[in-house]
């Protein structure tokens, strides 16, 4: 090893030297080690390197986000909590609670039965719609007047009443000759 510091290392250590900074010196066996005079002088330059950070982070500009753009943020996680949890979570557990409060509590202005809550009943006791409609045409004829329809739904369950039996009645028949066929 050389007993002399590179060159760039002597200009280094003596700008270091001029600003009041510990500099390195060649050690016993060509080693560097930090050189400084004095304790004063270490914690003089302590002192004043926390001094130049402090002047160099200005703690009033840290808060570099401003409302406009935390609110925005918010904003945006919400809308992405909402869309990836909230609405999927209310498609598995509301909806099937909607349904069943709908059949439990009809409302007076609209249908007295839905096609969903029609064929949710017929399925209770018949597993096609055809073995339904063979059951309700008792002189099998092909053909199920309202009153045929009538006794072959109060078989559901849970049964049809009377104004449901005539709603879904005039709903199923398509050409409305008070006649349902099993196509209908």
């Amino acid at each position: 090893l050389k007993t002399a510091l590179p060159k760039w290392g002597k200009r280094r250590a003596a700008a270091r030297a001029a600003v009041g900074m510990p500099t390195m010196r060649q050690g016993a066996e060509g080693t560097r080690t930090l050189f400084s005079l004095n304790t004063r002088d270490t914690r003089s330059y302590m002192a004043r390197t926390q001094m130049e950070l402090k002047s160099r982070m200005d703690f009033e500009r840290m808060d570099t986000c401003s409302e406009t753009t935390l609110g925005l943020f918010v904003v945006g996680g919400m809308t992405l909590f909402a869309l990836l949890v909230a609405i999927p979570f209310f498609d598995i557990a509301g909806m099937p609670w909607l349904h069943n409060w709908e059949r439990l509590h009809p409302t007076v202005s609209g249908p007295p039965i839905s096609m969903w809550d029609f064929k949710a009943r017929m399925g209770e006791t018949y597993t096609l719609s055809s073995d339904a409609f063979a059951a309700m045409d008792h002189d099998q004829d092909g053909y199920a007047d309202f009153t045929e329809f009538f006794n072959g739904a109060r078989t559901f369950v849970p049964p049809l009443t009377a104004l449901q039996a005539k709603y879904a009645f005039e709903g199923l028949d398509e050409n409305s000759d008070n006649l349902l066929r099993a196509a209908e």
